[in-house]
């Protein structure tokens, strides 16, 4: 079942060139032991709290969707004051790509383009959101645009944005391996962002990592 619950705090606009997020926060954290990565601590908040605030403080989506676990009362709470809706996935456990085919199968038919995002990225950042989707705008939304570490030249990171021509692939995602074959396809077609900061597009999967970023930012 997909349940699809607006929230209080923002309001979907109704715009022929809508943007939109997605955060993927279904996961099992199955490597973090027995709590959820997405509640731990990260500075003060829950981390998947860091990677909402960061979402609603770009100011630049018409939408931004968290795709949760049915059971995830917690993670609804940590968020739900910088997203949009929730959209339910009951078979997160099967992989990835079920949360990726949800959140996109939840965007209105005006979606120019989305963001998708883990929700396990302590340090992402509104500018680096905004400067996204700036050079995705440059491209008149027809590249795919995405960060790159400066010293991986090449090298792709998340999020991703998506224009909508890939949007009938990504719902066709299957595993739990994301839309890396699209990527690894469609390279030509990929506008990079180099990052500088490498640490902005860590993921956190294990406490051990956890701590190494509470020591990194001195937490």
């Amino acid at each position: 079942m997909v349940e699809q619950t607006p929230t209080p705090a923002m309001t979907t606009k109704a715009n022929a060139n809508a943007l939109a997020a997605i955060v993927l926060a279904a996961g099992a954290s199955r490597r973090f032991g027995a709590t959820n990565k997405l509640l731990a601590d990260a500075g003060g908040v829950p981390l998947v709290a860091r990677v909402g605030r960061a979402m609603s403080g770009a100011g630049v989506f018409d939408d931004i969707i968290a795709v949760v676990r049915p059971d995830a009362s917690d993670v609804r709470r940590a968020i739900e004051s910088h997203v949009t809706r929730f959209v339910e996935n009951a078979d997160a456990d099967t992989g990835l790509s079920t949360s990726v085919r949800l959140g996109v199968g939840a965007l209105a038919q005006a979606t120019r383009g989305v963001l998708i995002a883990q929700g396990d990225m302590p340090d992402l950042s509104a500018d680096l959101i905004r400067r996204l989707v700036a050079a995705f705008d440059e491209t008149s939304g027809s590249a795919i645009v995405a960060p790159s570490p400066r010293h991986r030249p090449g090298a792709i990171g998340t999020p991703v944005m998506w224009p909508r021509r890939y949007f009938d692939e990504l719902l066709k995602l299957e595993g739990d391996t994301g839309a890396r074959a699209i990527l690894k396809r469609e390279h030509a077609n990929i506008r990079t962002i180099p990052i500088d900061d490498q640490g902005e597009l860590a993921d956190i999967d294990t406490p051990d990592q956890l701590a190494a970023w509470r020591a990194r930012r001195g937490l």
